[in-house]
């Protein structure tokens, strides 16, 4: 599966969760995740679609935090790749 594929099915997937009100799964996702076998696009794929709705997301500020420490070990990592996210 293309990079463009997978994160198309993040959104799709996310979004449908979002819009059936499926919060508990959505939060749930979340925390199946492993952000240290993920990519990068990935990681901020979830991040960004889940912030309209991180209010409802529990473990979404866990996650965040999980997402950032695995990122500063990456060489992609700058201080503004999160920025608006949070």
């Amino acid at each position: 599966m293309t990079e463009e594929k997978i994160l198309d099915e993040i959104y799709d997937f996310m979004d449908d969760l979002h819009l059936k009100g499926a919060f508990g799964a959505s939060n749930l996702t979340l925390q199946l995740l492993h952000p240290d076998e993920m990519e990068t696009d990935a990681l901020l794929a979830y991040l960004t679609v889940t912030l309209s709705a991180a209010h409802k997301l529990p473990f979404r500020d866990e996650f965040f935090e999980n997402v950032k420490k695995e990122l500063k070990t990456r060489d992609d990592w700058s201080d503004d790749l999160l920025a608006g996210l949070e």
